[in-house]
């Protein structure tokens, strides 16, 4: 990215923490608002990812604010806009840079294989869970997921099932049923997750 692309994006970065400030809203009232994850406010807001049309028009929509007003606000000039909304279609994640996702009452490093500030229809997890970790609330939303036990043992449980997954076994199963995780042995199990569309680390 040239310094001035760097420029452009860190204005728009400011400008967003600015204008959610003096609204007086924290990255949970703009998660519900704008249905993103707070986490990824955050890191946009502190300059760690570079924002999407995507990501800037929910925000804008949870701060009230139209988004060609944001645009006018963060020095954008139309070209630059439409330079901004041209779509990415490679992103290489080293493993080194790879991005934490917090889920509230997990006991597990969960990290993003996929970019989460480049709108896409696929996200990949990595997820290691310590011996008798278990993944806190339950959890609803549209679509489906599937899960790949890399090492270790896994439980998983869906609806009023609940499925024991060894080394090399696989889950699918459609999100709209509540589900959560446990890891009920005294071994740490290493699990690739596979979801669509997009849960956590939707822009």
């Amino acid at each position: 990215m040239s310094v001035d692309k760097k420029n452009k994006s860190g204005a728009m970065c400011e400008m967003l923490a600015k204008l959610r400030k003096e609204k007086k809203l924290s990255y949970e009232d703009i998660s519900k608002k704008g249905m993103i994850p707070a986490s990824v406010v955050e890191q946009i807001e502190k300059g760690m990812v570079s924002p999407s049309v995507g990501a800037i028009k929910k925000i804008t929509k949870a701060l009230g604010i139209p988004l060609a007003d944001f645009f006018q606000r963060a020095g954008l000039s139309p070209e630059e806009v439409n330079s901004l909304a041209s779509a990415r279609e490679t992103v290489h994640i080293p493993v080194n840079k790879r991005k934490s996702l917090q889920v509230k009452g997990s006991m597990a490093l969960i990290q993003y294989l996929t970019p989460i500030n480049v709108e896409h229809n696929l996200e990949l997890l990595w997820q290691e869970v310590e011996p008798r970790a278990s993944g806190g609330d339950w959890l609803t939303h549209e679509g489906e997921e599937c899960c790949l036990v890399i090492k270790g043992q896994f439980r998983i449980y869906v609806g009023d099932e609940t499925h024991d997954l060894n080394e090399g076994d696989t889950l699918w199963f459609r999100t709209h049923q509540r589900h959560k995780w446990e890891n009920r042995s005294e071994e740490p199990a290493v699990v690739l997750w596979a979801i669509t569309p997009p849960y956590h680390g939707k822009v």
